[in-house]
């Protein structure tokens, strides 16, 4: 396919001004009478006009389906100028009108105004739009061959041109020619790796080797415990081929130029520089003596204290009312029940043991009891944080109303420092590098070139409210 026979138009065999004059000759060299001044007048008048048109309507015509200059958005004073068509060309690309810029660059190459190299951009720049914008990879094959073949060898344009003939052909179904294009393209060559020892080679991909060491850094750390049997190697070495496959084909194909992806690109390389700037303004607090960790130590002392052993009784009752009894009774040390006993005439009031009694050991910390299920974790927490000999109750269970007391809390012991000194470490430079860098942000948004618009930031937001009550 021939990029200079696309829109051209078909032009007059003989100019017809030169046959007009030649018919004046023949009239007037025969020496047969006066000349017809007025109907050769109106011929050379038919003439103009005729020409007038032809000119208009060539200039004009239609590149690319059919669409004239002034169609793409170009005003006709950019025909035949090829620099002046690639200038619109580009106004247009950067305004998103693809179809119209591709038009442009068509014309300016076929325009043969052009020197071979800027001829070679415009070529580039149609098939470039044809492919990542048209998605006709048909079209774009044609442009790109005759970029590649009109530009310098190993240029920029020339290598990109050769990535994107092979996806383009890819994209068509001739994964054969694309083939011979990727082995015989110097340019697509990949860089020669290092060599190291080749029992170390895991995998080759053409003439790239990749080793073992290379898949082990690539497998995410939630992922690294399949690599301790084969299958899960075999399967995490063909989905790091995948990617290195995928990663070519889109090379090829110019997404990792696409601009939402060097964006998203650019933004994940401001997080790395923001967060190594980061590190070197904070590694003086990272660094951390054994002092500093028994002095943090001591200062945190019940953050590494175990919890209390809580230990009681408690009792079941059937209603709220009985279990205000049992509670009565249980404050002053009886785990017994009041029976009345008749004999003769006279009744009088014993006390026997209860025979449902529960006994309940759990810590501190704990949201439920398990041997008095059904007590929400509200109750639980304000029965664990009485002190021995207390009573609770009525509280209400699944299967009634418990009334009980606390019998005996074993204090927990703070475990010693050699036992928990990494994590105590860990924790002490944490802590130091967080307010170190809370720091630092807090000193760079205080400086003068600092300027929030707090009207915007929280419009269509509801306004705080104070604790006295007032509005923010």
């Amino acid at each position: 396919m021939n990029p200079r026979d696309i829109g051209n138009e078909t032009r007059p065999s003989q100019p017809v001004l030169e046959r007009v004059v030649r018919k004046k000759k023949e009239s007037t060299s025969d020496g047969s009478g006066p000349v017809n001044w007025p109907g050769l007048i109106l011929q050379l008048l038919s003439v103009i006009l005729l020409i007038v048109l032809l000119y208009g309507q060539f200039s004009g015509r239609g590149i690319g389906n059919g669409a004239s200059l002034t169609d793409s958005g170009a005003s006709s004073e950019h025909a035949g100028n090829g620099t002046k068509l690639m200038a619109a060309a580009a106004e247009l690309m950067n305004k998103g009108v693809y179809q119209g810029a591709f038009d442009l660059y068509r014309e300016a190459y076929l325009s043969g105004q052009l020197k071979q190299s800027d001829g070679a951009v415009a070529a580039y720049r149609a098939g470039t739009i044809a492919m990542d914008h048209m998605k006709n990879p048909e079209t774009a094959l044609s442009w790109l061959t005759v970029s590649r073949s009109t530009s310098s060898e190993g240029s920029e344009i020339s290598r990109d041109c050769a990535r994107r003939l092979v996806a383009c052909l890819e994209q068509t179904g001739r994964t054969r020619a694309a083939r011979n294009l990727l082995d015989s393209a110097s340019s697509l060559k990949p860089e020669p790796r290092v060599a190291g020892n080749p029992s170390d080679a895991v995998a080759k991909v053409g003439d790239r080797t990749y080793s073992f060491m290379e898949l082990e850094k690539w497998v995410p750390q939630h992922e690294r415990g399949n690599l301790e049997n084969r299958t899960g190697r075999m399967e995490l070495l063909r989905k790091f081929l995948a990617r290195e496959l995928l990663w070519d084909s889109g090379q090829r194909r110019g997404l990792d130029r696409k601009a939402e992806l060097t964006a998203r690109i650019d933004e994940f390389r401001k997080d790395l520089v923001a967060d190594s700037v980061m590190r070197e303004e904070t590694a003086e607090a990272a660094k951390v003596d054994q002092d500093t960790v028994e002095l943090y130590y001591k200062a945190n002392s019940q953050r590494w204290k175990q919890p209390d052993r809580i230990s009681g009784r408690a009792i079941l009752f059937a209603s709220q009312q009985e279990a205000q009894v049992g509670v009565s009774r249980i404050r002053v040390g009886e785990f017994s029940q009041p029976i009345s006993v008749s004999a003769g005439a006279t009744t009088e009031s014993v006390s026997e043991p209860f025979m449902n009694v529960i006994s309940f050991t759990t810590g501190e910390k704990a949201s439920s009891i398990r041997e008095l299920p059904g007590i929400d974790s509200e109750e639980t927490r304000r029965i664990l944080s009485l002190a021995a000999n207390e009573t609770f109750g009525p509280v209400k269970g699944d299967k009634g109303w418990y009334a009980g007391r606390i019998d005996n809390v074993e204090k927990g012991e703070i475990t010693p420092l050699e036992r928990v000194r990494d994590t105590v470490e860990n924790l002490c430079r944490n802590e130091r590098v967080q307010k170190s860098g809370n720091r630092l942000i807090e000193s760079l948004l205080s400086g003068d070139r600092v300027k929030i618009m707090e009207e915007v930031l929280y419009q269509g937001l509801p306004a705080e409210t104070s604790s006295s009550g007032s509005k923010k």
